[in-house]
Formats: C-alpha cells, sequence, structure tokens
C-alpha cells in the first residue's frame, strides 16, 4: 500500500445500534467499583531499570494486575503499551 493510500485510508465504522448506550452502561458501573489499586515495586531486571507491579479491582470484583518497566532517568522516554489477549 503507498503511503498516501494509508495516509487517506478510513476503516468503516461497525459498531453495533447499542454501541453507545453499552459503553454509557459501562462507564457507569466502573464508576461504582472502589479499584484499590496497589503498587509494589519489584527487583528490577537489569541496571537503570524501575520495575513496579500494578493491581486494581474492575468490573466483576475481577482482580487486574499489569507492569510498568521503566528507565530510571528524568528524562522524556518512549513509551510501549502492551496488552495481552485482545489479539495485541
Amino acid at each position: 500500500m503507498q503511503l498516501a493510500a494509508i495516509e487517506s485510508f478510513t476503516p468503516l465504522r461497525t459498531e453495533p445500534s447499542d454501541f453507545d448506550a453499552f459503553w454509557t452502561a459501562s462507564r457507569d458501573a466502573i464508576a461504582e467499583v472502589e479499584p484499590g489499586p496497589v503498587l509494589a515495586r519489584q527487583k528490577p531486571p537489569g541496571e537503570g531499570l524501575v520495575y513496579d507491579r500494578l493491581t486494581f479491582t474492575s468490573l466483576g470484583n475481577v482482580r487486574v494486575s499489569g507492569y510498568l518497566l521503566r528507565h530510571d532517568v528524568a528524562e522524556a522516554r518512549p513509551l510501549i503499551v502492551h496488552s495481552h489477549g485482545y489479539n495485541s
């Protein structure tokens, strides 16, 4: 695909008819959840890195966990978000 075609590409909108109602209900439901976040410092996998584990409560009282791995510097650095599942 040529660059011009990529830059002008617009995906088809295929959301269901109840899309807005679904997300409104989801936002309302999550607003009622006490997330109880916990951030716990871990041993970093290498020099100059900071490693934290994060857990919080989500819909259905499910505990969600993730991690933050970053350089131990004050300057801005690139960020990569990896969400397993959802075909990412």
